[in-house]
C-alpha cells in the first residue's frame, strides 16, 4: 500500500468469490378442528461457494523471516505471493412448525417451532498478521427458535393486545470480531431469550395511545479477543445491538374538519438500555441507553394534500449509535451518533 520512509504499511487483498444457489420452498395449512390450524413449511437451499485469493498481505512468505504484510520484491521488498483457493458445498433446511388455536374472531393463541440457517462463508479484504488458512472459512449457522404468544382484541375492537416470549438456541452463530485494525468470523454457540408486547387502545373516538415493551438477554460462548498486550481472551458476551429492555409509545389526538379533512396531533417516544456495538463488550464499543420523543401535527385535507410539520428527538439527545474498536489498538475509537434535534415541514398529494 506504502513502502515510504515513514510508516510503512503493506496491504493487499486480490480476492474472487463466486457464489451459485438454488432453493426451493413450500407451505401447508390444515384445519385439525374448526378452531385449531396446523402450519407448516420447509425451505432447501443449495449453496455452492468458490473462494479465491491471489495475493494477500498476510499470507505472503517474507524472505526476511518477518511473516505476512512484507512488499512483493516488484515493490521493492521481499515478500513472495501465496494464492489459495477454497470451496463451500452445503445443503441448508429451514422449516417452521405452528398451531393456532382462535376460539373467537378476537383471539389467536399460537405456538411455534422453527429451524432457520444461514450459509456459511469466507472471510475476505485485509487479514490480521498470523492468520492461519483455517481461519478464512466459517461455517453455517442454525437457529432453532422456540416461540408461544398472542394476539387478542377486546372492548369491541377499541383495544388490541399482542404478546410473545421465545427462545433461540443458536448452533455456530457467525460471530464478528475486530482483532487488531481488522476483523474476522468465527463460529460460535450462542443464546438468546425474552418476550415483547404491543398495546394500542383507543380509549376515545379522537384518542388512541399506543405502546410497547421488550426484554431480551442473549449469550455467545467461547468469543475469542486479542487484547491490546497480545494475548487471546476468550470469554462469554452478549451479542452485539442487544438491549436488554426496550420500548416504544406515544398517543395520537385526531381532530375531524367537517368538509375539509382532519388534523392529527402526535406525541410518541423510543428508549434502549445500554448495550454494545461489538460481539465482545470492549469498552470503546459501549453505547449508553436512551430515550427520545418527537411530536408532529399532520393535516390530511379531502382535496388530496397531506401536510405535515414535526419535530423529531425535542431533547436534543446525542446518543452514539455505533463504536467501533477497529483502532483501539492505536488509543482510537470510531463513533457514530444519532441525529440531532431536527424540525421540518413536509408535504404530499394524493391521486
Amino acid at each position: 500500500m506504502y513502502n515510504g520512509a515513514v510508516f510503512p504499511l503493506s496491504l493487499n487483498a486480490d480476492w474472487r468469490l463466486r457464489t451459485n444457489s438454488i432453493s426451493a420452498f413450500g407451505q401447508v395449512e390444515h384445519d385439525l378442528t374448526p378452531e385449531l390450524t396446523l402450519l407448516a413449511g420447509v425451505r432447501v437451499t443449495h449453496d455452492d461457494k468458490t473462494f479465491k485469493d491471489a495475493d494477500n498481505a498476510a499470507f505472503r512468505t517474507c524472505d526476511s523471516g518477518q511473516p505476512g504484510s512484507c512488499f512483493l520484491k516488484a515493490d521493492g521488498g521481499d515478500g513472495t505471493p501465496n494464492p489459495f483457493a477454497l470451496g463451500y458445498d452445503a445443503w441448508l433446511v429451514s422449516g417452521k412448525i405452528q398451531l393456532d388455536y382462535k376460539p373467537n374472531a378476537d383471539t389467536l393463541l399460537y405456538a411455534s417451532v422453527s429451524r432457520g440457517t444461514k450459509g456459511g462463508g469466507f472471510n475476505n479484504g485485509f487479514y490480521p498478521d498470523n492468520t492461519s488458512l483455517s481461519q478464512i472459512p466459517y461455517g453455517d449457522e442454525t437457529l432453532h427458535a422456540f416461540e408461544v404468544g398472542e394476539k387478542i382484541t377486546l372492548l369491541d375492537r377499541k383495544l388490541r393486545i399482542n404478546s410473545s416470549i421465545f427462545y433461540y438456541d443458536y448452533n455456530d452463530y457467525q460471530v464478528f470480531n475486530y482483532f487488531g485494525l481488522v476483523g474476522l468470523i468465527s463460529n460460535q454457540d450462542a443464546r438468546a431469550y425474552g418476550f415483547e408486547t404491543e398495546i394500542e387502545a383507543r380509549v376515545l373516538p379522537e384518542l388512541t395511545i399506543y405502546g410497547s415493551a421488550a426484554y431480551l438477554k442473549t449469550k455467545i460462548f467461547d468469543v475469542a479477543k486479542a487484547a491490546p498486550n497480545g494475548d487471546l481472551v476468550v470469554d462469554d458476551r452478549s451479542m452485539a445491538f442487544a438491549p436488554k429492555w426496550s420500548g416504544s409509545g406515544g398517543l395520537t389526538y385526531t381532530v375531524p374538519i367537517e368538509g375539509t379533512g382532519e388534523v392529527a396531533f402526535d406525541w410518541n417516544f423510543e428508549a434502549r438500555s445500554a448495550r454494545f456495538s461489538g460481539n465482545f463488550g470492549d469498552p470503546g464499543t459501549a453505547l449508553e441507553g436512551y430515550f427520545k420523543h418527537n411530536a408532529s401535527i399532520a393535516l390530511t385535507l379531502d382535496s388530496g394534500w397531506d401536510l405535515r410539520a414535526f419535530v423529531d428527538n425535542i431533547g436534543n439527545r446525542k446518543n452514539r449509535t455505533y463504536g467501533g474498536p477497529s483502532f483501539a489498538s492505536l488509543g482510537i475509537v470510531q463513533s457514530r451518533y444519532a441525529m440531532p434535534r431536527v424540525f421540518g415541514v413536509a408535504a404530499s398529494f394524493r391521486w
